[in-house]
């Protein structure tokens, strides 16, 4: 999917959940590791505008984020 795709098909609080998400994910054994930085920060950099803040994003780096339901 290219980027302009998934910024057009999906609406920020949706690519916000995609990426809190994948947050959750890399740090569910605990600790985030530097390949699953790099995934995350890609991620965050292509379909992150619009969706959270860099602020937010380096909080979630730190510590994983809590989904809403």
């Amino acid at each position: 999917m290219s980027e302009s795709t998934a910024n057009d098909s999906l609406t920020p609080a949706q690519r916000r959940t995609l990426i809190a998400m994948w947050c959750r994910v890399a740090w569910a054994d605990g600790v985030l590791h530097s390949v699953e930085l790099d995934v995350i920060v890609n991620l965050f950099e292509r379909i992150g505008a619009g969706a959270l803040t860099a602020e937010e994003f380096e909080m979630w780096i730190f510590e994983p984020p809590e989904l809403e339901e």
